[in-house]
């Protein structure tokens, strides 16, 4: 994915509020890939989120 130039997001199931603590999963298992937090789109600030959104 890193080569494609592939990003991701980490979103707890909409159907739990309960769910927002499995978050945590969905970063370790990120990290252990090494997935930059540049290529997780809810990591970048709301200006970098929308200037991405305008490319």
């Amino acid at each position: 994915m890193k080569e494609a130039g592939k990003l991701t997001s980490m979103d707890p199931d909409t159907h739990s509020i309960e769910s927002i603590n499995d978050i945590r999963y969905g970063v370790m298992i990120a990290r252990k890939a090494k997935f930059e937090s540049t290529r997780v789109l809810n990591a970048k600030s709301a200006k970098e989120f929308e200037n991405w959104m305008k490319r």
